[in-house]
């Protein structure tokens, strides 16, 4: 999705933020190999995803200036599992429109 987007001329950033409880190597390595994108772990002492109300699959999208412009809580009115093509198709649109 990420090269679509920037052959469409639009300039994403995309991060994952992996919950404190899942900090296996394995994982991470399959994660970032198949999404090709940055990941962070979070840590006991940070806590990130209670700092945000996060839980796993929650997307935050913000916008040019970095302010929060959707949140799609996994199971929402989004679809947002980008292993089907409808999922997939409603989180591009969204990254799309947002300025």
């Amino acid at each position: 999705m990420l090269k679509e987007l920037s052959q469409a001329g639009l300039n994403v950033n995309l991060v994952v933020v992996n919950s404190v409880d899942a900090n296996e190597p394995a994982y991470h390595q399959n994660l970032t190999d198949a999404a090709a994108i940055p990941m962070f772990q979070d840590v006991k002492e940070v806590k990130a995803w209670d700092m945000v109300g996060a839980s796993k699959d929650d997307m935050f999208v913000y916008d040019s200036k970095g302010k929060l412009a959707h949140y799609l809580e996994y199971g929402g009115s989004v679809d947002t599992n980008l292993g089907t093509d409808s999922g997939y198709k409603a989180v591009k649109a969204l990254l799309q429109s947002t300025k």
